[in-house]
Order: C-alpha cells, then sequence, then structure tokens
C-alpha cells in the first residue's frame, strides 16, 4: 500500500530540487536584464567614441590650411599618432565591450532555456502533495485529523487577517480626510495672513472658502472614524483581539466645529484648529501602526501553520 508514497515522495524531491533552482535561474535573470543594459550603454558609449576619434583621424588627414601649418613646423605627424592612438584606443575597448555584451547575453538566453525546464515545478509540488493528502485522507484517520485541525486554525487566522485589513483600510481613509483638511486650512492660515495685512475682500473670500473645503474633509474624517471604530470593535468582539479603541476620538469633530465657527475669522483660531487636526492624524497614525504591527504577527503565524502542514504531507510515509 505504500508503494505510490514511496514514488510520490522520490517525485516530490526532484519536485523541490528544481523549485530551488527556478529561485535561483529567476534571480539570475532578473540580474541579467540590469547587466544587459548597462553592457549596452557602455558598448553605445564607446562605440560613439570610436566613431569620433575616426573622425577626428580623417580630418587630421584632409587637406587644409591648418594641416599645411601644423607640417610647416613639424607637429603634423605628433598630433595625427595622438588622434590615432586616441581612436585604437577606443577600438580596443569598444571590442571589449561588445564581447562582454555578446557574453551576456548568451547567458541570459541561456538562463531563459533553463528556467523552461522547470517551468512547471510549482505546480508538480502541488499536484503531488494533493495526491498524498488524499491518500491520507483515504488510509489514515489519525494524520489527517491532524491535517484537518491545522487547517482549521489556518482558517481562523486567515479570517482575523481580512478584518485586520478592513480596519487598516478605515483607518487610512481617517488620515487621508485629516491630510486634507490640515492642507486647506494651511492654506487658509496663508490668506488668513495676507488679510491680516489688509488683503481685502478677495483674501477673504478666499481663507473662508478654504476653511468650507476642511469642514467637508472635516466631515468626511468623521464619518470614515466612525467607521474605524466599528471595525476595531468588531475586531475585539469577533476574535478577542488586543486593539485599541477610537471612541475618545469620536467627539474631535463636535469640539473642531465648535471652536472654529465661534470665531472663525480669527486667524489664531485656524492656528489652533491645524494643530488639533494634525494632534488627530497622530493619533490614528499610531493606532494603524498597531494595527499593521498585529497583522504582521498574525501573517507570521499563518505562513507558520501552512509550513508546518505542509511538512507533514512531505515527510509522510518517508522511508
Amino acid at each position: 500500500m505504500n508503494e505510490p508514497l514511496l514514488a510520490w515522495n522520490e517525485q516530490l524531491e526532484q519536485a523541490k530540487r528544481d523549485l530551488a533552482l527556478r529561485a535561483k535561474w529567476t534571480k539570475r535573470r532578473t540580474e541579467l536584464v540590469r547587466e544587459v543594459e548597462q553592457q549596452r550603454r557602455e558598448e553605445s558609449h564607446w562605440s560613439e567614441r570610436l566613431a569620433s576619434e575616426q573622425d577626428d583621424v580623417e580630418r587630421m588627414r584632409a587637406a587644409s590650411f591648418s594641416q599645411f601649418v601644423l607640417q610647416l613646423f613639424g607637429k603634423l605627424d605628433e598630433k595625427l599618432s595622438k588622434e590615432e592612438r586616441e581612436a585604437a584606443e577606443a577600438k580596443l575597448k569598444r571590442d571589449a565591450a561588445a564581447a562582454a555584451l555578446l557574453a551576456l547575453e548568451r547567458e541570459q538566453s541561456d538562463v531563459i532555456g533553463k528556467l523552461v525546464e522547470v517551468e512547471y515545478a510549482e505546480r508538480r509540488c502541488s499536484e503531488l502533495l494533493a495526491m498524498k493528502e488524499q491518500w491520507i485522507r483515504e488510509y489514515d484517520a489519525t494524520a489527517w485529523q491532524e491535517l484537518e485541525a491545522i487547517s482549521a486554525e489556518i482558517g481562523q487566522l486567515q479570517s482575523m487577517k481580512i478584518e485586520f485589513d478592513e480596519a487598516i483600510r478605515a483607518g487610512l481613509e481617517v488620515e487621508g480626510a485629516l491630510e486634507y483638511a490640515g492642507e486647506k486650512l494651511s492654506s487658509a492660515r496663508g490668506w488668513g495672513t495676507h488679510d491680516l495685512f489688509g488683503g481685502g475682500l478677495i483674501s477673504t473670500a478666499v481663507k473662508h472658502g478654504l476653511i468650507d473645503e476642511a469642514s467637508v474633509h472635516i466631515h468626511h474624517a468623521e464619518d470614515a472614524l466612525r467607521r474605524f471604530g466599528k471595525e476595531l470593535a468588531d475586531l475585539n468582539q469577533s476574535h478577542d483581539a488586543s486593539v485599541p479603541q477610537v471612541s475618545g476620538l469620536l467627539k474631535f469633530s463636535d469640539f473642531f466645529f465648535d471652536g472654529l465657527l465661534a470665531d472663525w475669522m480669527v486667524q489664531g483660531r485656524i492656528d489652533s484648529s491645524i494643530e488639533s487636526v494634525r494632534a488627530r492624524n497622530r493619533d490614528i497614525g499610531r493606532l494603524i501602526g498597531k494595527l499593521q504591527g498585529e497583522k504582521k504577527q498574525l501573517e507570521y503565524r499563518i505562513a507558520a501553520m501552512n509550513n508546518r502542514r505542509q511538512e507533514i504531507v512531505e515527510s509522510y510515509g518517508g522511508r
């Protein structure tokens, strides 16, 4: 009964070796793309340099008044020799660059061919693992229960990760709205300063318009903040997660609008509103950072459980 397992294990070992080779050749292919491009630039540089030096030599050989003067004073041979040496040097470097480019392109072609040979290694691994899992399910209830328990835990962790993703997205929406509000208030402060120095009706109107725009973003932030709080509450309720709450932040828009509307033409009120927005954004940023840290830990746990499950299947039935 174990014959299929032994055969699958041998094939799985080969598939895993092919996977390692695929990772190696994929990495080398990426490196070669960069190296070939760099070598092409090198070859192009020396080709252009060679053409330029050859032009200089031809100009020196052409009949001209400057040639007559140089020959008269015995300098033509010396000057021509210098130009010819520079042309020869450029040709040597161009040829070396071209040879290096050709070698890299050949290696690139070779690597692509090797990748084709191991193209289906990952799919083959998956197929073999699936066959082994089916065998375990049919013939070894104890081992299958262990695999099922691990799968159930992975499912719970993945469900929790989805909720963390949703909470993080909600928090980022709050952050974005507050950032826009802060930008509008900062612009309003600039126009308000202009207004203090006699900017007139135009600067006053612009300032108030910017404050109106900031208010729209604050309303958006308020709505997003409520959703953020709901996501965090759901996370704590469904998974008993130790994540922070935003109840203390939900009143932010109330005192923001109360304070701003109490004296919205006073420059100092705009300044304090900007600081309030920034402070709340820092609070939200800290909450998001904590959520992202918790999510990262979840991802590590999911990866570890997946690895454990795969190790059980891979090693099952080994000699």
